[in-house]
């Protein structure tokens, strides 16, 4: 895959990473790149009340199940969409850098004690 990056621009990507891994093979370095440029940008169909999108298991439904709402118009287009950003290439890219990823993941701590804890039934009063 090319990303059309001249040798100089590379470079300038490189430093501005705060990474200290070493890229040592050409699939190392192509992963890297990916995950430091890939972002991929898709259209996806939407509610047109704005209740959910149609992906995952309901990436076949023609008809909101809750609302009723046609996922088409009756020129056959979607009745509405919106611009989605995986966020898995953003969590990867972040959490595998060396400051910000443990930053990240200690921000992430006690809200996964949380959650854990409701998932035991053990829910604090308030909450």
């Amino acid at each position: 895959m090319s990303h059309d990056l001249t040798a100089e621009a590379f470079a300038d990507l490189l430093k501005l990473r705060a990474c200290k891994a070493k890229y040592r093979t050409p699939y190392l370095l192509r992963t890297f790149i990916d995950a430091s440029v890939n972002v991929e940008r898709r259209q996806v169909d939407c509610c047109v009340s704005g209740c959910l999108a149609f992906t995952h298991t309901r990436s076949e439904y023609t008809v909101r199940d809750a609302c009723g709402a046609a996922r088409y118009a009756a020129n056959g287009q979607p009745v509405w969409q919106m611009v989605y950003w995986q966020l898995t290439v953003w969590l990867v890219n972040m959490l595998s850098d060396p400051i910000l990823g443990p930053n990240i993941m200690a921000g992430m701590n006690p809200a996964r004690q949380t959650a854990a804890a409701c998932a035991d039934g053990k829910q604090k009063k308030g909450l």
